[in-house]
């Protein structure tokens, strides 16, 4: 049976293709929404340019038809707009005159639902009888099933012996139909549940001997920065995942490392400081020119031009995190000591005019970044158009590590399911050009008590 779905205006601003998300139901806008578009259409960023885009779009479905009598979509579903009526626009909120609007939809619709992002509006219109959905189009699986990048395999000891055998000999173990894996449940590992360019730790039975690994094309290989070039820019991993960071970092032939993890697991640290060893320890190998850190806040785009200053200086207050990480790396990988806070100032300050530049996500749009360490912070603040939008701007060698916690959201409109970091690591799973790694609970190396605060809090 055809449903009929009545979108906010949140939907249209998260995604400017949202209208064609519903196969061959109904889709109506409130005429309410329509006036919210027109009042986001100036804005920056990313909000702007979808208030503009779905603009656009209506304007070509305008020329097909009545859109108040229903235009036929290409998915088979009916586009409409729907008037607001006296009763609807006695309501003071928008969000009232919505639900208003959907209430007198149901009396001539089936099987009628307001989808929204907001979940405080999706409450108020159950309460009042009205059916609600999230918009579920670009979200992914819940946390615990996300991909983690990295996975932990047990097998015989004679089968790890040989695997070590093989990788002092060629680096490589090719995995054969009579070598058998075990999951952390004991279960059978299958073959074809390997995953491209996933990092596989692999322990014996008999002992706590473990290897570190990657699977490729049928064959498990030993790490690279095995090789002595493990301590970029004097950076010690202290952990697995640190480890297999670096390796992912450190890799020229692929171009876009994800690193998720809770707060105080060194994911800013190290991409940072795996980018100053390119930069400046590297520089007549690598291909990397400058590094440029992008660190968005929810309300960058739509505050960023208010601010006083240059771009720089209207997001120096967001770059903080990264100004403290670089005073640690200088120290560890120049041995670079101040004896007053006027030394600091003038080294970093030498690193950003040379090295390091600083831009808002919004401003990425439409460009072409060549050459360039990219470093997204907090990408869990991204929406999964955002995010496509920056890997898309990625030019000829250039590289790009996205770090978030896809559980701490400062969006109002995301969620775990729903965030660009979250969503750019289900769709780019099992390809050539990405690295993941999902760090564990207790890989915080920030202190103990950030660890506990984590896990308790």
């Amino acid at each position: 049976m055809r449903k009929t779905f009545v979108l906010d205006t949140n939907v249209l601003l998260h995604s400017d293709q949202a209208i064609f998300c519903f196969e061959d139901n109904i889709v109506i806008l409130p005429e309410t929404v329509i006036d919210e578009l027109d009042n986001k259409k100036t804005e920056r960023g990313e909000i702007g340019y979808n208030a503009r885009a779905t603009a656009r779009i209506l304007d070509r479905l305008r020329v097909k038809g009545n859109l108040l009598e229903g235009v036929r979509l290409e998915t088979g579903g009916i586009l409409k707009l729907a008037l607001k009526s006296e009763e609807a626009d006695r309501h003071k909120k928008n969000d009232d005159k919505i639900i208003a609007t959907c209430i007198e939809i149901m009396a001539t619709h089936e099987n009628v639902f307001l989808v929204s992002k907001d979940a405080l509006m999706r409450i108020k219109a159950t309460i009042l009888g009205v059916k609600t959905e999230d918009f579920k189009n670009d979200q992914v699986s819940g946390l615990d099933e996300q991909y983690k990048g990295r996975i932990k395999l047990y097998t015989t000891q004679s089968t790890l012996d040989e695997i070590i055998e093989q990788f002092k000999k060629q680096a490589r173990f090719f995995i054969g139909n009579d070598v058998e894996f075990f999951d952390q449940q004991h279960e059978t590992f299958k073959h074809n549940e390997f995953v491209q360019n996933e990092f596989v730790t692999l322990k014996g039975y008999e002992s706590n001997t473990s290897v570190l690994s990657y699977y490729q094309n049928g064959y498990l290989y030993k790490l690279k920065t095995s090789f002595g070039n493990a301590n970029p820019y004097g950076i010690k991993p202290r952990n697995e995942g640190q480890r297999l960071a670096i390796e992912a970092l450190s890799r020229d032939d692929v171009p876009l490392v994800i690193l998720k993890g809770q707060a105080g697991t060194a994911k800013t640290f190290l991409g940072l400081g795996v980018g100053l060893e390119k930069v400046l320890i590297e520089k007549n190998e690598s291909s990397f020119s400058k590094i440029l850190v992008c660190r968005p806040n929810i309300k960058m785009d739509e505050e960023i031009g208010y601010l006083p200053g240059d771009e720089k200086q209207k997001i120096a207050p967001l770059m903080r995190p990264i100004v403290d990480n670089l005073r640690i790396l200088v120290k560890i990988g120049e041995g670079f000591k101040a004896k007053k806070d006027s030394d600091w100032t003038r080294r970093l300050a030498k690193l950003f005019d040379e090295v390091i530049d600083m831009e808002s996500v919004g401003f990425l749009r439409g460009r072409s970044i060549s050459n360039h360490w990219i470093i997204i912070d907090e990408a869990q603040n991204l929406t999964p158009g955002q995010v496509k939008g920056i890997i898309t701007r990625v030019g000829i060698g250039s590289k790009i590590v996205l770090l978030g916690d896809p559980d701490q959201i400062d969006h109002p409109y995301l969620d775990s399911r729903s965030n660009g970091i979250s969503y750019a690591s289900e769709k780019m799973k099992g390809s050539n050009l990405c690295f993941q790694v999902t760090f564990n609970d207790n890989e915080c190396v920030r202190s103990e008590l950030a660890a506990e605060g984590a896990n308790r809090l």
